[in-house]
């Protein structure tokens, strides 16, 4: 999702003045026959000046190493549990699976710890892997 949001945040910043014009003039409406997704990308990429595609290029490298460092984090936690309880799983895909669970549960246990009226403390146990 974090992946999806930047792309369209880039789309738009590079093609503000794009945007302007077609609301503008109303101008630009393209035939069905037309791949209207091709045209806009080859406009894109040919409106592009250097300073913006280096802006661009620079926004969208910091995004992505901030993203990894995130779930890199996130990775480890799981790989740290796992270890820590000793649970293996048998395929790629019940790990993946297992994974996705813990991260959820993990989140609702921060949620949980971090209101400060909470009467009790939740905390990651040899469950924290399984659905509720």
């Amino acid at each position: 999702m974090f992946r999806f949001y930047c792309f369209w945040l880039i789309f738009i910043f590079a093609n503000s003045t794009y945007f302007l014009s077609f609301f503008v003039n109303r101008s630009i409406i393209l035939p069905s026959s037309i791949n209207q997704e091709r045209v806009l990308h080859s406009f894109i990429i040919n409106s592009m000046n250097g300073k913006n595609l280096a802006l661009l290029l620079a926004i969208l490298g910091a995004a992505t190493v901030l993203f990894n460092q995130q779930t890199a984090t996130k990775v480890s936690e799981f790989q740290a549990y796992k270890q820590k309880f000793g649970i293996e799983f048998a395929s790629e895909f019940e790990n993946a699976y297992r994974e996705k669970i813990f991260l959820e549960n993990l989140a609702k246990i921060n949620t949980h710890n971090s209101n400060e009226y909470r009467t009790y403390d939740q905390g990651v146990n040899q469950f924290s892997h399984l659905t509720q």
